[in-house]
């Protein structure tokens, strides 16, 4: 029986065993999709920046922002952070 996309796709919270799977993730979304328009340096630079274990670390100890997984099946298909913001 095939259980519905919203059944199939769930987020869950970065946790420190996450680091080099999400690395990986961000590594395959940013080339496949900004590297097309954006200078490839600046993308490198944004990767070896954003998604270091000590930059995602800071997601994980956090009280006032968020990083979740998306997954699909049980796999890992995407990602998204949040954080609280004063205006």
């Amino acid at each position: 029986m095939n259980l519905p996309l919203s059944q199939q796709a769930a987020l869950t919270a970065l946790t420190s065993e996450d680091f080099d799977r999400v690395s990986a993730l961000a590594r395959s979304i940013w080339l496949e999709h900004y590297a097309g328009f954006l200078d490839r340096r600046l993308v490198e630079y944004i990767l070896s920046g954003r998604f270091t274990p000590e930059s995602l670390q800071g997601y994980v100890q956090a009280s006032d922002r968020w990083f979740e997984i998306l997954k699909l099946q049980g796999e890992p298909v995407g990602y998204l952070s949040y954080a609280l913001r004063r205006l």
